[in-house]
Order: C-alpha cells, then sequence, then structure tokens
C-alpha cells in the first residue's frame, strides 16, 4: 500500500518492504519488528512543501515519524546518501523514540539516533530514546521527568576514537556534567563510534560480556554523576587486573547495565 506521509513542508510516500531493508537493518540487530514498533517505514519519493517535483528516494530511504503535543513531525534517513543523508522536519524539543518508553523503569539509556535506540532496545533489551542529535542539550524539565520516570540514567554518546578532537565525548561530557547521568562510550579498541556500528562490526552477541563484571567488587567502584565517565576502557582494564580475567574476548560492555546500580559521592 503506498501513501504520503504529511509533515509541514517536508512529505514522503511510503512503500513496501523489501529484501534488501530488512537485510540492512538487521545488520545493527534490528528486527521488523522493532522497525513497526517505532513506526519506521521505506519510502520511494520524497517532496518538498508540494506534491509536485517530487524527489526519487534512494533505495535505501526511511522516515522516522514522531507525535509531539498532537503535530507529527518526520526525519527522513538515507544511510548512503551524499547530499540528502539526513532531512528533517523535528525540532529540537522532539525526542526519538519517546512514545516508545515505559512509565516506568529500571534503566534508561539515552543516545543521539532512533537507529541506536533500536539497536539498544532490541538487543540489549534496555530502554532507549534519543535526542535529535549529539549538540542538543535537554530542557531541565524533561530531564527531571526521566529521573522520576527510571532508577539509572545512562549517556551514551560517540566515540569518535578516529578523529583528533573526540566530539562525541566531548557534547556528552557537557550533558554528564550538568545532570545526574552517567556517560558511557565504546572503547576505542573496538573502532565502533556508536552502539549500532558495534553491532554491525561485532556481531549482536559481543554485548554479553563486560558489565557482568560491573557486579564484581562494584563497591570498590564509585562513579561521579559530575565528571565524565565514558572510558569504559579504564574500567574493563580495571576489572580485568582486579578479578584476573582474561579481557581479550569480544565487546562485552552493556548487557548488565539494567542490573548496575551505581553509588553517588
Amino acid at each position: 500500500i503506498l501513501k504520503a506521509e504529511e509533515s509541514r513542508a517536508l512529505q514522503v510516500r511510503t512503500r513496501v518492504w523489501k529484501a534488501h531493508d530488512i537485510a540492512y537493518w538487521q545488520a545493527f540487530g534490528i528486527t521488523k519488528e522493532t522497525l513497526d514498533l517505532y513506526n519506521v517505514k521505506p519510502i520511494d519519493y520524497i517532496f518538498f512543501g508540494t506534491k509536485q517535483n517530487p524527489m526519487k528516494a534512494d533505495k535505501y530511504a526511511y522516515v522516522f515519524p514522531e507525535y509531539k503535543d498532537g503535530e507529527k513531525t518526520i526525519k527522513i534517513y538515507q544511510p548512503f546518501s551524499v547530499k540528502f543523508k539526513w532531512l528533517n522536519s523535528h525540532n529540537k524539543s522532539i525526542w526519538q523514540g519517546w512514545e516508545q518508553m515505559p512509565l516506568k523503569g529500571d534503566t534508561l539509556i539515552i543516545t543521539k539516533s532512533l537507529k541506536d535506540v533500536m539497536a539498544i532496545t532490541t538487543v540489549l533489551k534496555v530502554n532507549s530514546v534519543a535526542l535529535q542529535s549529539e549538540s542538543t542539550m535537554p530542557k531541565q524539565s524533561v530531564m527531571v521527568e526521566l529521573q522520576q520516570r527510571f532508577t539509572t540514567l545512562w549517556l551514551l554518546w560517540d566515540n569518535d576514537y578516529d578523529k583528533t578532537v573526540n566530539i562525541g565525548r566531548i557534547l556528552g561530557g557537557k550533558i554528564s556534567s550538568s545532570f545526574p547521568i552517567i556517560q558511557i562510550e565504546i572503547p576505542d579498541r573496538y573502532e565502533s563510534k556508536d552502539f549500532s556500528d558495534l553491532i554491525k562490526n561485532y556481531g549482536d552477541k559481543t554485548y554479553t560480556y563486560i558489565c557482568n563484571y560491573f557486579n564484581i567488587n562494584q563497591d570498590k567502584y564509585y562513579f561521579y554523576t559530575n565528571n565524565f565517565f565514558g572510558k569504559i576502557n579504564n574500567i574493563s582494564n580495571w576489572i580485568s587486573n582486579e578479578c584476573n580475567i582474561d579481557y581479550d574476548l569480544p565487546y562485552k560492555a552493556l548487557d548488565e547495565i539494567k542490573n548496575f546500580t551505581p553509588k553517588y559521592i
């Protein structure tokens, strides 16, 4: 069934799912069920303000709709497009995946893209939501609400390990220093800037190891909400030395986040 998805001046025409679409998302551990849950749809045409002279969408092109205060906005994602990878009618106040969050929960991972949200919720079975971008600063009122709804908040921003200036780490640090939230990141050695890349590069079983060790001797380790926490490499080195664990295994981060309660001092 083909139909137009309207959002202010930006509109799209959706199409049916094809095998190449499913394969693309499965590379990040994201299932068709998750895509349906988050209302993600493939598209074939993009309209700018009018349905005249539509632009043909890429072979891999998807629409991410969100609803706030009764108004629908959309983000278009064309992962292999050089010129139009992102087209967006969301404003900075729109949280991606907000409607899919439970009212209450143990752990919430705040990240910066819907793709990461879907990968985290599918693979880790942990609640997740995303701001519009890494440079977006959340509102105080929203963060207070999330603190009331979830026991522990984690911030998973990009690790721009291959850049001279690690922008993801710096921008994440600004948020973690402003709110009671713990910043984590993918260790450098996995050469994966975010969680979806980690799954693509190492497979959907690679998350099952490291955070099991967060429960080991956790009383010895304290996390500061007003300092940058992202160096899981440091944590893993301390754990392997402390517990005599062979850490030359696939990436172990994030599986047991939901079971770990940090201490604030």
